[in-house]
């Protein structure tokens, strides 16, 4: 068959962005022709090209004519189903959060796919679909890329929180580290950054993982005991007697569990046994394998394709029914568009309020270099009369003193012009007497 996936986004490695290589190659692997399309590429797409996977930026681009559409995320599935009028499609539904996720409704959307029975229920419920229509396809794991298994120990000695949205400096972040401590489990929280795209490494090396979803079966396909956890609250570890309930809830805590304390994370902990972590690691393999789920996604496809073909397209082909369709979808997300429009807006606002406080910025420091330069010449200036004052000090100790050489000056002129005068007196006597 011919298969054309979409995805909101084929560039960095996370969650749906896995979805599309891993179903991709199993596909191919089972021969069947494959194609991504997606409207931002990245690393993800580069990935896929190189293992011969075609992934373009138009699903139009496509190199061949699809014989069904696994839509996920709706701009993009709405996108291929505008491109290919004449292919049905089935929509892949991770959850209703983000906004990219949310289900679409049209005619030549047959089936709907929901990775646990809650999400299918509320598709149900929200779409006005009938049962049928709405398939349970839980995650998976790809066993060849998760093929190491950890030796279980009785005693849990490593812990790892791989959740990204838990932050350790929360509230319930506290809550894990006071629970953990109390038994004495080193507890790491992520895995190095360089180390996320090959989780499959890290895994094996640790007795209890704190995850939900897809790495919650990886961290359990590897062997070790998983405790679902969301940002705010836990499950308790996966036991085979509550695998059942936690898959269907996609070994994650409900929105309405409640809050989890330290004590209780430790009663968790306490129920760690490994015969327990060996039968859930065994059945997720079993149950939630790759090849699993790419040979009931082909069964799909081949209802899907028959169904079409049977019917002649006379129920699916109806261009009233499909511009309804269009219509209702794109006034559904017309609220979305006016709310980018405005951030939009705002943004501009915001560079020019950017644009008018640097120039501002850029006043005050003129004005503080301004400011320190004064700062500088009224140090100078201070200075300054510091200098005046002591040269001030330094003439006026001069002037005294030339003052009293003067007063000397004056003493010792008296003196002398006396004796000028007594000399003349001697000398006109001395020449008198000579006369005569």
């Amino acid at each position: 068959m011919n298969i054309l996936i979409t995805n909101h986004s084929l560039s960095v490695p996370a969650g749906s962005e896995w979805v599309v290589i891993e179903l991709a190659m199993a596909l191919t692997r089972l021969g069947h022709r494959v194609a991504a399309a997606s409207t931002d590429l990245g690393e993800v797409a580069g990935l896929m090209r190189e293992v011969g996977i075609p992934v373009l930026s138009s699903s139009q681009d496509v190199p061949f004519c699809p014989d069904v559409i696994h839509g996920q995320h709706h701009l993009s599935t709405m996108e291929a189903l505008c491109a290919w009028p004449d292919v049905p499609a089935l929509y892949h539904c991770h959850g209703y959060v983000p906004w990219v996720e949310t289900p679409p409704r049209h005619p030549r959307i047959l089936r709907y796919l929901a990775m646990c029975e809650v999400l299918a229920e509320r598709l149900r419920i929200s779409l006005g679909c009938a049962v049928e229509e709405v398939l349970v396809m839980p995650n998976w794991v790809d066993l060849e890329r998760f093929h190491l298994q950890r030796e279980l120990s009785e005693k849990h000695r490593r812990a790892l929180v791989f959740k990204r949205s838990l932050s350790v400096n929360s509230w319930f972040g506290k809550q894990i580290r006071d629970g953990f401590a109390m038994h004495g489990v080193e507890l790491h929280w992520g895995i190095p950054p360089e180390m996320r795209v090959r989780p499959e490494i890290v895994l094996p090396d640790y007795d209890i993982v704190l995850a939900s979803g897809r790495s919650a079966l990886e961290a359990m396909a590897c062997g070790c005991s998983v405790m679902p956890v969301s940002a705010s609250t836990g499950a308790g570890l996966v036991l085979e007697s509550n695998f059942d309930r936690l898959s269907a809830q996609n070994f994650s805590p409900m929105r309405t569990d409640p809050w989890v304390t330290s004590r209780q994370i430790s009663e968790w902990i306490d129920g760690y046994h490994i015969s327990s972590a060996m039968a859930v690691s065994a059945r997720v393999r079993d149950e939630h394998s790759l090849s699993r789920a790419a040979a009931k996604l082909v069964r799909t496809y081949a209802y899907i394709a028959a169904s079409w073909e049977s019917d002649g397209g006379g129920l699916v082909r109806d261009s009233a029914r499909e511009s309804r369709a269009l219509s209702v979808y794109i006034r559904s997300i017309s609220p979305q568009i006016r709310e980018y429009q405005s951030l939009l807006n705002l943004r501009h606002e915001t560079a020019a309020l950017d644009k008018a406080l640097h120039a501002q910025a850029q006043q005050i420091d003129l004005l503080s270099k301004q400011i320190n330069d004064l700062r500088l010449l009224s140090v100078r200036n201070q200075e300054l009369e510091t200098s005046i004052t002591q040269l001030k000090r330094k003439l006026r100790r001069r002037a005294r003193k030339v003052e009293s050489i003067r007063v000397r000056a004056r003493r010792c002129w008296r003196p002398r012009a006396w004796a000028a005068r007594l000399g003349k007196l001697i000398r006109g006597f001395l020449a008198v007497r000579t006369v005569r």
